[in-house]
């Protein structure tokens, strides 16, 4: 996919499904890390379309180099922001990064459906509020595919010195400091993609291990209603 759009040599970052004020927040935290990484691209996915043109105002706003799907942009060796203000492209954006945020996480909305970004074996960073899909969070985070800050299930993937470079990020930190968790968490990612790979992999093959559940359990309904 990467390739197909001449994005090999690009780091992406995807912030889904977003609500206000996640895309201002974010995009300026993740402004330092912009300026100071070319190489690193942010494609953003509002989870509302009557927000496409705010979300492009703030990107300007905060002087960041955005391109926008609608208009048939091309993303650019020094586009820093891209703006999918498309319909039912979702998973596609999912499928180019290295690393999907899924919003209404950050505030109070409950979060948006991490299973998403999952299936298609991207690692997720989620906020505090999935109280709507905490359940699926909790697993996903168990098998390291899924890091939320303070997630007593979050089981972290890699070597012993690179755990205990992940447990330095958390120690490092004051718990109630979630952004700072966070965005931690995504600096690790990006800087070990291949760890990054590994833990979306697990997502992955969670996912795949709860559909053949499922199938088993709709066969054996079938076969009861036949019986």
């Amino acid at each position: 996919l990467k390739q197909g759009w001449n994005l090999t040599a690009r780091k992406i970052i995807t912030l889904a499904s977003t609500h206000a004020p996640e895309e201002q927040k974010l995009l300026a935290a993740l402004k330092p890390y912009l300026s100071q990484c070319p190489e690193l691209l942010v494609i953003v996915v509002p989870r509302h379309p009557e927000r496409f043109d705010e979300v492009f105002q703030l990107a300007q706003d905060l002087q960041l180099k955005t391109q926008r799907r609608s208009l048939g942009q091309s993303i650019a060796a020094d586009t820093q922001v891209y703006l999918a203000d498309s319909m039912g492209e979702l998973m596609k954006w999912y499928a180019f990064a290295d690393v999907a945020l899924v919003g209404g996480s950050l505030v109070d909305i409950g979060g948006h459906n991490p299973v998403e970004p999952a299936s298609v074996a991207t690692p997720v960073l989620m906020g505090s509020y999935t109280q709507s899909c905490q359940s699926v969070v909790d697993k996903l985070a168990s098998v390291g595919a899924l890091y939320q800050p303070n997630n007593a299930f979050y089981s972290a993937i890699g070597t012993d010195e690179q755990l205990s470079q992940q447990q330095k990020i958390a120690s490092n930190q004051p718990s109630s400091d979630d952004d700072s968790l966070l965005y931690q968490q995504l600096q690790f990612w990006l800087s070990h993609l291949e760890l990054a790979k590994q833990a979306g992999q697990a997502g992955a093959e969670m996912m795949e291990q709860q559909q053949a559940v499922l199938h088993r359990q709709l066969s054996m309904i079938e076969d009861v209603i036949q019986q």
